[in-house]
């Protein structure tokens, strides 16, 4: 069986990518889309149903995920300009270039399940109508959404580019890295000086915790082209977990506060939070 994917935004293909970019990158996807919980994943979103309810995809999803995985090229993803210009500018066996690789790594995945579920959900409405009172405070006190795919912190779909595609495309980052992979973007909002993962925890105040050299260390052995047979397997290395020592950060702010800079993309910020009891926007969003 041939599965068409569904590219779902105008971004830049990764032909563009010279060898020594593309290979890292390769490397890497190929063993995290090799992982049980990658094929468990994207198998759901074919699925489509109740994550609460069907706990386990079904086989001919299995199957179907195979069938994709097997003839899947990294050539073939639509990637934000900018993020691939920002890699492509980062100096090999640099610091910053492993976080530009972790970067593209996740945008990826992300890229992959949003063209994953337009592929098999092709009348999926992915930029519905916003209801009176906005589409969070439709769904306020439950635990749904118009898509059963979700982290709590990243459903303000009427600001990504490609909607409700992109909210699916979070969780399936929360899924396979341990929660949506931010980046430290300094005082400027163009730097990359550190990471952070921001797991799915309805229960508190939205925070993220700072991965640590030596997380950022095995992922850069997961990528390391030169000596697969030794490589560990992606499962040693993701998802991420906090470590007992981790520095966290709060991903939003209050209004007139210090600007947030810990985030993905600008779209994706939350908007700032107000001290008045008459603020009708919640720190979270349970």
């Amino acid at each position: 069986m041939e599965s068409k994917l569904t590219e779902v935004s105008p971004c830049l293909g990764l032909t563009n990518l010279s060898a020594e970019k593309l290979q890292p990158l390769e490397v890497a996807l190929t063993s995290i889309l090799a992982m049980p919980i990658a094929r468990d994943t994207y198998a759901q979103m074919i699925d489509g149903t109740s994550v609460r309810d069907h706990p386990s995809p079904s086989n001919e999803a299995i199957q179907q995920y195979e069938e994709i995985r097997k003839g899947f090229a990294v050539r073939a993803l639509k990637i934000d300009t900018k993020l691939i210009q920002d890699y492509l500018n980062a100096p090999l066996d640099s610091q910053v270039h492993l976080f530009r690789l972790l970067e593209i790594t996740a945008a990826s995945v992300h890229a992959l399940a949003g063209m994953t579920y337009a592929s098999f959900h092709p009348d999926t409405d992915i930029k519905p109508q916003e209801p009176r009172g906005g589409h969070l405070a439709a769904f306020y006190g439950t635990d749904q959404f118009y898509v059963d795919f979700y982290h709590d912190d990243y459903r303000l779909l009427e600001k990504y580019p490609s909607g409700l595609l992109n909210v699916v495309g979070y969780w399936a980052e929360t899924q396979l890295f341990g929660g949506v992979v931010l980046f430290d973007r300094g005082d400027s909002g163009l730097e990359i000086n550190s990471a952070f993962v921001h797991p799915r925890d309805p229960k508190r105040f939205s925070r993220a915790y700072q991965l640590s050299s030596q997380q950022m260390a095995r992922f850069s052995d997961l990528s390391n082209p030169h000596s697969a047979a030794q490589l560990p397997s992606a499962e040693s290395v993701l998802p991420f977990t906090q470590e007992v020592d981790a520095h966290t950060e709060r991903t939003w702010t209050w209004t007139n506060g210090r600007p947030v800079r810990i985030y993905k993309n600008d779209y994706d910020k939350p908007p700032p939070a107000c001290y008045s009891d008459h603020c009708v926007m919640k720190v979270t969003t349970k």
